[in-house]
This record gives C-alpha cells, sequence and structure tokens, in this order.
C-alpha cells in the first residue's frame, strides 16, 4: 500500500499508484496518469495527455494536440490543427476545421472536436475527451479519465482511480485502492 506520512499530509507512494504529496498540495504521479503538482496548480503530464501548466492557465501539449498557452491566452499549435494566437485575438488556420467565432472569443465547434466557449473561459467538448470549464476552473469529463472540478478543487472521479475530493481534503475513493478520507483524517 506503500508509504503515508501525515505529519505533513505527507507522502503516499502505492508502487502504480505513484506519489501523493500533500504538504503544498503537491505531486501526484501515476505512472500512465503522469505528474500533477497543484502548489501552483501546477503541471499535469498524462504520457499522451501532455502537459498541463495553470500556474500561469499555461502549457497544454498533447503531442498531437499541440501546444495551448494562456498566459497571453496565446498560441495553440496541432500541426493538422493550425495556429491560435489570442495576445492580438491574433491568427487561427481551420482549414477544414470549422467554425471559430472571436467576436465573444466564442465558440469552436470542430465537427468530432466539440464545442469550445471562451466568452467564459467555458466550455471543451470534445466527445471522447468530454467537457472543460474554466469559468470556475471547472469539471473536466474525459470518458475514461472521468471528472475534475477545480472550483472547490472538487471533485477527480477517474472510473477506475475513483474520487478524490479536495474541497474538505476529502475523499478517495479508488475502487481495488479503497477510501481515504481526511476530513476527519479518515480511513
Amino acid at each position: 500500500m506503500g508509504q503515508w506520512d501525515n505529519g505533513t499530509m505527507g507522502q503516499w507512494d502505492n508502487g502504480t499508484m505513484g506519489q501523493w504529496d500533500n504538504g503544498t498540495m503537491g505531486q501526484w504521479d501515476n505512472g500512465t496518469m503522469g505528474q500533477w503538482d497543484n502548489g501552483t496548480m501546477g503541471q499535469w503530464d498524462n504520457g499522451t495527455m501532455g502537459q498541463w501548466d495553470n500556474g500561469t492557465m499555461g502549457q497544454w501539449d498533447n503531442g498531437t494536440m499541440g501546444q495551448w498557452d494562456n498566459g497571453t491566452m496565446g498560441q495553440w499549435d496541432n500541426g493538422t490543427m493550425g495556429q491560435w494566437d489570442n495576445g492580438t485575438m491574433g491568427q487561427w488556420d481551420n482549414g477544414t476545421m470549422g467554425q471559430w467565432d472571436n467576436g465573444t472569443m466564442g465558440q469552436w465547434d470542430n465537427g468530432t472536436m466539440g464545442q469550445w466557449d471562451n466568452g467564459t473561459m467555458g466550455q471543451w467538448d470534445n466527445g471522447t475527451m468530454g467537457q472543460w470549464d474554466n469559468g470556475t476552473m471547472g469539471q473536466w469529463d474525459n470518458g475514461t479519465m472521468g471528472q475534475w472540478d477545480n472550483g472547490t478543487m472538487g471533485q477527480w472521479d477517474n472510473g477506475t482511480m475513483g474520487q478524490w475530493d479536495n474541497g474538505t481534503m476529502g475523499q478517495w475513493d479508488n475502487g481495488t485502492m479503497g477510501q481515504w478520507d481526511n476530513g476527519t483524517m479518515g480511513r
């Protein structure tokens, strides 16, 4: 079951479950799930999902999904998806990739890529990629990746990975890994 150090809320290492450091809300490394650093809202690296840096709203690199830099609302380059530069509200090259409405920062509908609404930093629905709502830092539902709600630091449900609720330091239920409830220091 690995190591759990509750002096600092500490380190939890479960072999395949990786490392969870809650002193800084810290680092969570799950082998194929990558690294999750919540001190700065930090870095999330999921192998094929790439890098997600939310300190500056930062960089999201998904291999085939390209680079997304939201410090300046920045540059989104997806190889076949073209370039999105929002420093100047800039340039978006979609060729066959559909509709981009920048009057309201608007709606991005790519048939199989779904809807991207940046008026509220909005909703991103990619069929298999689910829903990404950044108005509240919101909800991220990836079918097999589950739900990630960072408004309250919220709920993370990964089907086989269970539920992680950090609003109250909350509940972590991993099916075979059981329940971790730190509101009462729990089980």
